[in-house]
């Protein structure tokens, strides 16, 4: 899938199918570290393991180069919000509309 926002494309193998897509954003040199979401996933897989699986890969890529991983997540994005907590995410940050959610460090990322 050709995008020009950076998005990788999730690719069910066992039925050469696609899924999904998600994505890398606002690295952030300073604060060395970089957002990672809008993953978007069909309806059929969701409430599987798919969504933790990919989430752990790129926290497992991202925690080679940077020390902080943040999700931006929408007061309302109960489904998110658990999924994110599952990874050991905790709030870092609320604004009137988004909670910022954060993984610690490359050192505190349990895997």
């Amino acid at each position: 899938m050709e995008n020009t926002l950076g998005c990788f494309t999730i690719v069910d193998k066992t039925l050469d199918k696609f899924i999904g897509s998600t994505r890398f954003y606002s690295h952030d040199k300073i604060d060395n570290s970089i957002r990672v979401g809008y993953t978007f996933l069909s309806n059929e897989y969701w409430g599987t393991s798919v969504n933790l699986q990919i989430k752990k890969l790129m926290l497992d890529y991202a925690f080679r180069h940077i020390d902080k991983v943040y999700f931006d997540i929408g007061e309302e994005n109960f489904r998110s919000r658990k999924a994110t907590e599952k990874l050991g995410a905790v709030v870092y940050k609320k604004t009137e509309r988004v909670n910022l959610f954060i993984i610690g460090t490359r050192l505190s990322f349990i895997r």
